[in-house]
């Protein structure tokens, strides 16, 4: 093979991995489309999706919902299922969303907490176990910063830092100490430097002022990241490991560019041979 073919042939291989990385990174290799819901320029702000069902806000704050509607979830004073967004009562002063499987959790621009939907474990913390369709507010207070749904319970921060709980308890996952459900918001510990929490299946997690993560609920599978697979009823510190299967991107792009690199070094010293 002569010089110059062999320096194309270094070329469209760079070319070939770049190409690739950037396939890697901006399609993650899912290879999904994007829908349009209703007419562009909705100015849709916020949205949260799961269990079957999905709520939105619009930039005017008014809040919108749509898909299985069994229990309530939906807000809207039924239990029908909508096939299309629909409006949830005639409030505009929606902040925030959070959803679990079947229940709804949202925050108002004046610190208020509202709930609806499933109601089995007391997730709403309602002090009942009684079905909601329609949004209702939790307590008296309006100091409400963040809320987070998981699949039956909820998990929210105050402005003050403190950390709240309600809904089912069996794996620990409202942190409270105990495995006793909860159906009203209870406070987590007496830390006061919560800023971010998450929720999953029956687990959560919460991240404090310090950076420092916390995980507590069901571990079955390792997923809250301690390096056992027991339980937490508190919230355990994570610390900062090691790095694993989760950094995956990051690994794919440095090989990546270090491949690039390596084909341009070659090409390079093909150039300078062929100078000479």
């Amino acid at each position: 093979m002569k010089k110059s073919q062999k320096i194309l042939s270094a070329m469209v291989a760079a070319v070939f991995v770049m190409t690739a990385v950037s396939v890697i990174v901006s399609d993650n290799g899912t290879g999904n489309d994007d829908v349009t819901i209703g007419a562009q320029g909705d100015n849709w702000v916020a949205v949260a999706a799961g269990g079957n069902y999905a709520v939105a806000i619009k930039d005017d704050g008014t809040l919108w919902a749509w898909g299985d509607n069994r229990a309530g979830q939906l807000g809207d004073g039924t239990n029908t299922d909508r096939k299309v967004p629909t409006k949830v009562g005639s409030d505009s002063d929606w902040a925030s969303v959070a959803i679990g499987r079947s229940h709804t959790v949202a925050i108002k621009t004046d610190g208020t907490l509202w709930a609806w939907g499933k109601n089995d474990d007391g997730q709403l913390g309602t002090g009942d176990t009684i079905d909601i369709n329609v949004p209702t507010r939790i307590g008296t207070a309006a100091d409400w910063a963040t809320v987070s749904a998981g699949s039956y319970h909820t998990v929210a921060i105050k402005t003050t830092g403190e950390l709240y709980a309600c809904g089912l308890n069996d794996k620990g996952e409202l942190g409270i100490g105990t495995n006793v459900e909860k159906n009203v918001p209870t406070r987590v510990g007496t830390a006061a430097d919560w800023s971010t929490v998450a929720t999953g299946d029956c687990f959560s997690f919460g991240i404090k002022t310090t950076g420092e993560l916390w995980a507590w609920g069901d571990n079955s599978d390792g997923n809250l990241g301690d390096g056992t697979t027991r339980n937490k009823n508190t919230p355990t510190y994570i610390s900062g490991g090691g790095g694993g299967s989760g950094d995956g991107i990051s690994m794919i792009m440095i090989i990546a560019i270090v491949a690039v690199i390596a084909v341009i070094a070659v090409a390079a010293v093909f150039l300078m041979k062929r100078k000479r």
